[in-house]
């Protein structure tokens, strides 16, 4: 099993989606994150979409908001969708940085 880690930044909002999987009607988190990478590299940010279907996603998505410091550990998935393929993460474990405050508890940085 592959494993990755990112450290980023949430660029597109959380949205809870219900997705049948293998006939199970289950509830996803999914928003998209930017990695901030390693310092001082001239390289292109990495931007991908993260899949969060463990039973806190319905709690979770409010602080997922834009600009909001992450941890992701999950593995990386491929899909096909209108002849494309299409890499996410399927998150395990999302640790929120530096503080753990909703939306509407102020600045969420």
């Amino acid at each position: 099993m592959n494993t990755v880690i990112i450290h980023g930044k949430v660029v597109q909002p959380g949205k809870m989606v219900m997705v049948n999987i293998k006939g199970i009607e289950n509830t996803v988190a999914i928003f998209t994150v930017v990695d901030i990478g390693t310092p001082n590299k001239d390289e292109e940010p990495l931007f991908i979409q993260v899949n969060y279907r463990k039973f806190s996603a319905d709690n979770l998505c409010k602080y997922l908001v834009k600009g909001k410091e992450l941890l992701i550990t999950g593995s990386l998935k491929l899909r096909y969708a209108a002849g494309k393929q299409i890499y996410f993460i399927e998150a395990d474990e999302i640790v929120l940085l530096p503080l753990f405050k909703a939306a509407n508890e102020g600045d969420a940085n």
